[in-house]
């Protein structure tokens, strides 16, 4: 348990000399600076002053014999005092900081807000981005990377994700390249009652990546063999810029599908 000792120590405030000061001093039980300072082969003027910032912190007792300042811990039970001390002052600061926590509110400028991105690693990561759209009030608007979303996550799409989409009643609109196995897989796919494509020709527009747009939400997914990642971010002019684009794509898709 001896080895906890500097660690805990070192929670209090301790730094590296105090902590070696400190244990010797009660070894020796009262001694000088001079002392202290042989036997930890340190400076007798460090010694000297680190005894002195102990004692300014209530941990040691000073009496002086032939001209000699002496030391010694008093009891190691005062070590609860000083905690309580800092806890005092912690306290303090948290009822000066609230004091001025309202002045510091009203300079914040209402109209600065920064975009909230989160980012992700892993097919895990890449799946807990995707299931935030679940979460959604607004349709999802999504170019989709079919063939890398089949390749790594087709039973998570087909055994989860899909299945609950469908379940919530959330209305996707799908843009994707008409690879052969896009099209294929779509034919089958069991969430049509909720979702709605529109295929582009894959040599002329391909797609690397997944991207979804929700409520004030946009996400990127990746697939490839060497990385897994996602990225989320929340931010409404984002947002709305995103869907505005989308709604363009998807309007001139829908005439040449019309044309056709």
């Amino acid at each position: 348990m001896q080895e906890n000792i500097p660690v805990t120590l070192k929670l209090l405030g301790f730094n590296e000399t105090e902590i070696k000061v400190y244990l010797t001093l009660l070894k020796l039980g009262k001694t000088s600076s001079s002392v202290l300072a042989n036997r930890l082969k340190i400076n007798r003027s460090t010694a000297r002053y680190t005894l002195e910032q102990l004692h300014q912190k209530g941990l040691t007792l000073m009496m002086r014999e032939n001209n000699t300042a002496n030391f010694w811990v008093e009891s190691p039970t005062k070590l609860f005092q000083l905690l309580e001390q800092e806890n005092n002052i912690l306290n303090n600061k948290k009822i000066q900081l609230e004091k001025i926590m309202p002045t510091l509110s009203e300079i914040v400028n209402p109209h600065k807000v920064f975009p909230r991105v989160s980012f992700f690693e892993g097919l895990e990561g890449v799946q807990r981005v995707l299931e935030d759209s679940l979460t959604s009030k607004t349709d999802i608007l999504t170019y989709s990377d079919v063939e890398g979303y089949m390749k790594y996550l087709r039973k998570f799409n087909e055994e989860y994700y899909a299945p609950k989409r469908k379940k919530l009643g959330i209305f996707e609109k799908i843009i994707i390249p008409d690879t052969k196995t896009a099209v294929e897989y779509l034919r089958d796919y069991n969430a049509l009652e909720v979702s709605n494509f529109i295929f582009v020709d894959h040599k002329l527009f391909p797609l690397y990546s997944e991207i979804n747009i929700y409520d004030n939400k946009i996400s990127f997914v990746t697939f490839s063999d060497v990385q897994h990642v996602g990225l989320l971010i929340e931010n409404q002019e984002i947002y709305e810029t995103q869907k505005s684009i989308f709604e363009m794509v998807w309007s001139i898709g829908a005439k040449a599908r019309t044309s056709e």
